[in-house]
C-alpha cells in the first residue's frame, strides 16, 4: 500500500501539474470564489464558498492521507561517495510531497514542451522585473476588488459601472490574467527545476572518459 502511494505521488510530481493546481486553489480559488460570490449572487444565497472550502479541506486531507502512507515506503538510496548525501524518511504526510522520485523528475514530453514554451528565463523576484511585476500584480488585484468593495464609487465614475453583469465581467476579466499570470510563472519555476536537473546529465556526458 505504502509503495502505490508514493508512486501516485512521483507521478503527480512528474506530471508537474500538482504544483499548478495547487497555486489556483490557493489562495487564488479564494480571491476568485470571495469576488465571484460578492458580485454574481446576493448575501442569502452563496453556493460558492461552501463548496470551496468542502473542496480544499477535501484536497488537504487526501494529500495528508497519501502522504502519510508513502512516508513509510521503501526509496532506492545508492551512496557512491562519502560526500552523498542521503534524504532522510519524511516526517509527516506533508513532508513525503516535498521528497523527489527516486529518479528525478521525469514529465512527459508534452508537458516538457509546454514549460519550455510558456516559461521566461525570469523569475518574478529578480531585480527590476520584480518590482514591474509586484505593481502589475497590486494593479490587477486593486481593480476587482475594489470594483466589489466600492460599487457606488465606481457608479458614480460612469454609469455602466453600475451595471453588475458588467462588473461582474470585469472582475473575470482581471481574475483571468491573474491565472495567465499564474500559469507563466508556475511554467518558468517548473523550466528551471528541469534545466537545473538536467544540467549534471549534460556536463557528465560531455566530460571525457
Amino acid at each position: 500500500m505504502d509503495t502505490l502511494a508514493r508512486k501516485i505521488i512521483d507521478a503527480i510530481q512528474n506530471s508537474l501539474v500538482g504544483d499548478l493546481f495547487w497555486k489556483l486553489i490557493w489562495p487564488f480559488g479564494y480571491l476568485w470564489v470571495t469576488l465571484t460570490e460578492e458580485v454574481a449572487f446576493s448575501p442569502s444565497r452563496s453556493p460558492l464558498l461552501g463548496a470551496y472550502f468542502i473542496v480544499l479541506l477535501a484536497g488537504f486531507f487526501l494529500i495528508w492521507l497519501l502522504g502519510t502512507i508513502a512516508k513509510t515506503a521503501p526509496r532506492p538510496i545508492s551512496v557512491r561517495h562519502l560526500s552523498d548525501r542521503v534524504i532522510r524518511p519524511p516526517e509527516n504526510g506533508f513532508e513525503s510531497w516535498s521528497q523527489p522520485p527516486a529518479d528525478g523528475l521525469r514529465p512527459p514530453r508534452i508537458m516538457r514542451r509546454i514549460v519550455e514554451t510558456l516559461g521566461g528565463s525570469r523569475s518574478i523576484s529578480e531585480g527590476r522585473f520584480a518590482w514591474l511585476s509586484l505593481a502589475f500584480l497590486i494593479g490587477i488585484l486593486v481593480l476587482p476588488i475594489s470594483l466589489v468593495l466600492f460599487p457606488n464609487f465606481w457608479s458614480e465614475a460612469h454609469p455602466v459601472f453600475a451595471s453588475e453583469p458588467i462588473r461582474l465581467i470585469l472582475v473575470q476579466a482581471c481574475l483571468f490574467v491573474l491565472v495567465a499570470f499564474q500559469i507563466r510563472q508556475w511554467a518558468t519555476e517548473q523550466k528551471r527545476r528541469l534545466s537545473t536537473q538536467d544540467q549534471p546529465s549534460v556536463s557528465t556526458a560531455m566530460s571525457p572518459v
